[in-house]
């Protein structure tokens, strides 16, 4: 894995994690796993 993979996982999963949370009204911890597991399966 290199440095700019990481980076870009790391951004792009918090500004989907605030998008599901403030615009599609999702529950906190619904959204914090869904993106936590879309994660893991992005860098794996």
């Amino acid at each position: 894995m290199s440095d700019i993979s990481l980076i870009l996982t790391a951004v792009g999963s918090i500004i989907v994690l605030l998008f599901l949370v403030m615009k599609v009204r999702l529950h906190a911890v619904v959204a914090l796993i869904i993106v936590s597991m879309g994660a893991g399966l992005f860098q794996a």
